[in-house]
């Protein structure tokens, strides 16, 4: 690991407290998905790619791709769409940083608790 992927995976694990089991908000298909603290108590979600997986054969190179689609999902509706003429919705996740680690990459989300489909639930 190089010194800058080094220094980003010690954010990471100050802000989920080293990805603590009281941190974890779940799995997803390829990985967790953790909530983060960072300096200034801005909450944000921390997802991580998994090398190993249970459910799916992942061969190298895979999880780089799909952080990759998604991220340019996401970036693809931030500037319009197609044509450029489809509205930004305000409830799209907004991405804060990404990490390209081979082995587990990962992508930093805002998260905003009052803001959650779980409080609609009353």
């Amino acid at each position: 690991m190089g010194v800058i992927a080094e220094a980003e995976e010690n954010l990471y694990r100050k802000w989920t407290d080293g990805y603590s089991r009281e941190r974890l908000i779940g799995n997803f298909q390829f990985g967790k998905v953790y909530r983060g603290v960072l300096r200034d108590g801005k909450n944000v979600t921390v997802k991580v790619w998994e090398e190993e997986n249970n459910s799916y054969t992942v061969l190298p190179g895979d999880n780089e791709i799909r952080q990759f689609e998604e991220v340019e999902f996401l970036e693809f509706f931030k500037r319009g769409g197609p044509r450029g003429k489809t509205p930004y919705h305000r409830n799209l996740v907004k991405r804060r940083d990404r990490c390209m680690n081979p082995i587990h990459g990962k992508v930093v989300y805002d998260l905003d608790p009052i803001d959650t489909v779980q409080n609609l639930s009353g």
